[in-house]
């Protein structure tokens, strides 16, 4: 049975994670650090929270600097794309600049965004596209701060969004954030390979299209979303377990991989994964 999750024997794959609760895990970071080396994660998405002081993730990015993997700044909200609730995305900004700018070595080598319009109330009310040209406008103000602070920019999008248009661009809305982000992560929640595998398919040609990295987002957390009749979470992996994903995950990487190298993956999230059973 897998022990440990080793999807990027390839040298050059990404396996990423998310870190939410970052002041719990700097109570336990030598925990963190442990699983992430065991498990070859090559970059953590560590949420930029209030509670969290600018030393402390300066402290944070040395530490997982020092084990090999880099650090990327995560934040997101789906009210950010509404222009009076710009301020909270405006000062994300400046606090990665500002924590960047402590850095004596390595920094945050990215912008990591897990803004999602379809959550928005409103979008839930009245459909997606009124609001699309607000977040282009959202995506593209992220890309000119990115170029700025000398920093990737990457985007979280569902996968199913490339149905959607970028009327000011003329093109699909994922065929933006493809052009805009150095790497887009799919939601690819799924419980099984073959679904990962459908739902990533029809974005790879946007990703080969600007040499783009493609990463397959899983999950692990416990949800009660659209459950099957035995209770079962069909976008999640928190029943099946670890050992199951992992062999689920090989099966993915072996299909996208030979339609499109610069595919790596991300497990959502750390507290999920570090807790999944056997």
């Amino acid at each position: 049975m897998a022990e440990v999750l080793t999807l990027n024997s390839d040298k050059n794959m990404v396996l990423g994670t998310w870190v939410w609760h970052v002041a719990d895990h700097l109570k336990a970071l030598d925990t963190l650090l442990e699983f992430l080396q065991k498990n070859s994660v090559t970059e953590a998405y560590y949420s930029i929270n209030r509670d969290v002081s600018d030393e402390e993730y300066v402290y944070l990015i040395e530490k997982t600097a020092a084990v090999g993997i880099r650090s990327a700044a995560l934040s997101g909200d789906c009210h950010w794309i509404l222009p009076e609730f710009r301020r909270d995305y405006e000062e994300y900004i400046s606090r990665v600049e500002r924590i960047n700018s402590l850095c004596k070595g390595d920094k945050f080598y990215s912008l990591h965004l897990d803004v999602e319009p379809h959550v928005l109330p409103e979008a839930k009310q009245h459909g997606l596209s009124e609001f699309i040209p607000l977040f282009v406008e959202l995506i593209e103000n992220a890309r000119s701060h990115a170029d700025r602070l000398q920093i990737d920019l990457e985007w979280d999008i569902p996968s199913w969004i490339y149905k959607h248009t970028d009327h000011k661009n003329n093109c699909s809305l994922t065929e933006t954030l493809f052009r805009c982000c150095e790497a887009v992560g799919i939601m690819a929640y799924r419980d099984f390979a073959q679904g990962q595998i459908d739902i990533t398919l029809p974005n790879i040609e946007f990703a080969k299209k600007f040499n783009r990295s493609l990463i397959v987002g899983c999950e692990t957390i416990r949800l009660d979303e659209d459950l099957r009749p035995d209770g079962n979470c069909p976008i999640t992996y928190f029943e099946e377990g670890r050992d199951y994903m992992y062999q689920e995950l090989s099966i993915v990487k072996r299909a996208l991989l030979k339609e499109y190298d610069r595919t790596g993956f991300a497990i959502h999230s750390i507290e999920g994964w570090m807790s999944l059973k056997d």
